[in-house]
């Protein structure tokens, strides 16, 4: 809602703890939180090979911003933030948990190739590697021609995937 509305998204604290994070209700402040702690103990780090990270249209704004919290500790970074537009729920539905493999990959077949794509778990079914439209992420990557890492809401493996060059993803 608040992202809708345009509005900053409240501090941690708000969230008192973060009691309804599995309903997804404080995530992107938690995320932001995170990164920004674990950021504050990493010295420079040099970059991976250019990628992209897909998320929900409603989440590309706030990604952004993310990359740019990274590029303080790499500014070569090559990153691009691509929002997935959801033709499979509707327009209307923009957040990440509900992209589709299908639309991922229609909107990804329009870039260039890199070297990969990071997603967010939220995207995929509870537990499995297979998006809502029964697209597994092996298909998706077989057609796009990009490796496909699945990362957790999370902003510690966030940066540790960015560290590492997703050796570790």
């Amino acid at each position: 809602l608040y992202l809708k509305a345009g509005r900053e998204l409240p501090d941690v604290d708000y969230y008192e703890g973060f009691a309804q994070l599995e309903n997804g209700v404080g995530l992107m402040t938690s995320f932001a939180d995170e990164l920004e702690l674990c950021l504050r103990m990493e010295d420079e780090f040099a970059p991976p090979a250019p990628w992209y990270i897909c998320c929900g249209l409603s989440a590309e704004r706030f990604m952004n911003k993310m990359v740019e919290k990274l590029k303080t500790k790499c500014p070569k970074l090559d990153c691009k933030v691509v929002g997935i537009p959801n033709e499979f729920f509707g327009g209307m539905v923009d957040v990440s948990g509900l992209v589709t493999g299908g639309d991922l990959i229609a909107r990804m077949q329009k870039e260039e190739k890199r070297e990969r794509i990071l997603i967010p778990d939220v995207m995929l079914r509870h537990g499995e590697t297979v998006f809502l439209d029964d697209v597994g992420i092996q298909d998706a990557e077989d057609k796009l021609g990009m490796k496909i890492d699945v990362l957790k809401v999370d902003g510690g493996e966030f940066l540790d995937a960015f560290i590492t060059g997703g050796q570790n993803g």
